[in-house]
């Protein structure tokens, strides 16, 4: 060890994975903001990098090729789909989709960068365009955490928990497949007031619809005035046939 009064420097590794216990949602609120703070440092225009050890300041306006002029993979200086990911559902995780959809944003850059129609694994355009972590890096966010659905399929249930960006008034997800039923999902926000439309091809399956405690001070489903059931730090109400409006207004 050195002695107290010497200082040592270290090389800094910055490792996707240090993000994975806000992935999961295991590391505590104030450790999770810093974490997410540093690891904010490490992206150029197309995602996240696999680690930070080698980048500097011009890291940030890297918006060519990856691929070009190279024979092999390295992950030094590599930009993947599963870091930035990874970072979008952390930030989600800890009710932050504006810095979310900051990171999908990054990384949809890269769609049809070189392939029409998908992206690489390394950012924009070097491995394989076929790997299920991209897919999974755009379907937490976007399904799971932003439109915030849930399914419970063997009880023919879906929980419905939306976050959605601030930046977004309008949101439509179409025939997403959960079991033997079809889900359309609509989200409209006029100033305080949120309008959310469910549609569905199976009539008996139950939907629970949930928003924070004390959010929304009136809540309509179908067009009548109810009051939500306190369900831990949410407030919902369940319905289910074939088209469910909620309205909730602040």
């Amino acid at each position: 060890s050195y002695p107290p009064d010497q200082k040592q420097g270290f090389v800094l590794y910055h490792n996707w994975v240090v993000n994975t216990p806000m992935e999961t949602g295991v590391a505590e609120p104030d450790k999770a903001l810093a974490a997410l703070k540093a690891g904010s440092r490490f992206v150029n225009p197309f995602g996240v990098f696999v680690t930070g050890i080698d980048r500097d300041d011009s890291a940030g306006s890297e918006e060519g090729s990856f691929a070009a002029g190279k024979k092999t993979f390295s992950y030094v200086g590599a930009v993947m789909t599963l870091p930035t990911g990874v970072q979008a559902i952390a930030e989600n995780n800890y009710g932050r989709p504006d810095e979310a959809l900051a990171y999908l944003q990054r990384l949809v850059r890269s769609f049809s960068f070189a392939l029409p129609g998908s992206m690489y694994e390394v950012s924009p355009d070097f491995g394989m365009m076929t790997q299920a972590w991209t897919i999974y890096s755009l379907y937490v966010p976007m399904v799971q955490q932003f439109f915030g659905i849930t399914p419970e399929a063997p009880q023919r249930k879906i929980h419905i928990h939306p976050q959605m960006p601030s930046g977004w008034e309008q949101a439509s997800l179409e025939n997403l497949s959960v079991g033997d039923n079809r889900l359309s999902m609509r989200y409209n926000r006029t100033g305080d007031a949120i309008t959310v439309t469910i549609d569905q091809s199976r009539k008996d399956w139950q939907l629970a619809l949930s928003f924070p405690k004390g959010q929304y001070r009136t809540w309509r489903l179908n067009g009548q005035r109810i009051n939500p059931e306190i369900v831990g730090p949410y407030e919902q109400v369940e319905a289910n046939g074939k088209q469910v409006e909620l309205e909730l207004v602040q």
